[in-house]
């Protein structure tokens, strides 16, 4: 005979929860996660936590079960948070309480990138009110920053690409090669092949790129330059990252592969747009 999960009972012959434990615990679970979502909402964090130990009680949750729920359910609450793609301050400031009155750790909150999500969403609300909130960057920045800016941001691990032309030739010879006089193996027309001329996004490098109040940077081991704002013509979203044309006739339209292109491209624009 076997104990049952969550109460301890006898569980019956070969089974290792009763039922009802196990529905029980399953809504318990499902209670935090809903309960902890709404936080966004104004429920206030005191109604919140009542609510948090009565599903835990009833579902007989352990600890470390509680905590994943938790944190299941800030995700959700910032989801929630971004229905109107910005992130208010009552939402931020009720998303702040929440992690520090359950205790919740950074790493088990950003598993799936909500953590990372907040503060950019906190982020780019600062820069839409005309604020530049000082950022803190770990390690070395290989720029050389001016004076007049201030650095706002910076991707590691970015991947840059450039539209490239290739040349390539269609067609084939006519009948075999034939000298006709020194240095010529064909006769006029004998090549009946023609150029085609077109164009593909190609992997340059990846490395380091940083947006600043004036510039855009980027740093690779074969690429290292910066962009005035005031110098690109066009921004281009993508999923996963930006397109960028400088206002130059031989200008190649290059791309970021950042992996978040909602918060690269809204960061880039409002930052040009900006009158610093």
């Amino acid at each position: 005979m076997g104990e049952c999960l969550h109460c301890g009972q006898d569980a019956g012959f070969l089974r290792r929860r009763h039922p009802e434990c196990k529905a029980d615990h399953r809504k318990g679970m499902a209670d935090i996660q809903n309960t902890i979502s709404s936080a966004v909402e104004g429920t206030s964090v005191e109604a919140i936590s009542e609510l948090v130990v009565a599903a835990t009680r009833e579902g007989r949750i352990q600890a470390h079960e509680r905590t994943r729920a938790l944190a299941r359910g800030w995700e959700a609450a910032v989801e929630k948070a971004f229905e109107d793609s910005v992130l208010s301050r009552d939402e931020q400031a009720a998303l702040d309480q929440i992690s520090r009155h359950f205790e919740l750790p950074v790493d088990l909150l950003d598993q799936n990138g909500a953590w990372t999500r907040a503060s950019r969403g906190m982020l780019l609300r600062e820069i839409l009110e005309g604020n530049i909130p000082e950022v803190q960057i770990e390690g070395h920045m290989p720029f050389n920053f001016q004076k007049s800016e201030k650095l706002v941001y910076a991707f590691p691990d970015v991947d840059y690409h450039e539209q490239q032309k290739r040349r390539e030739f269609r067609g084939r010879s006519t009948g075999v090669s034939v000298r006709v006089a020194k240095g010529l193996y064909f006769r006029t027309g004998g090549f009946r092949g023609h150029p085609v001329v077109h164009t593909e996004d190609v992997y340059v490098d990846s490395g380091v790129l940083a947006l600043t109040t004036k510039h855009l940077y980027f740093s690779s081991p074969s690429k290292r330059f910066r962009i005035r704002y005031d110098k690109i013509v066009a921004f281009e979203p993508y999923e996963d990252g930006i397109g960028v044309q400088r206002d130059a006739a031989s200008a190649k339209p290059q791309t970021f592969i950042t992996g978040d292109g909602w918060f690269i491209y809204n960061l880039a624009i409002n930052l040009a747009r900006m009158e610093i």
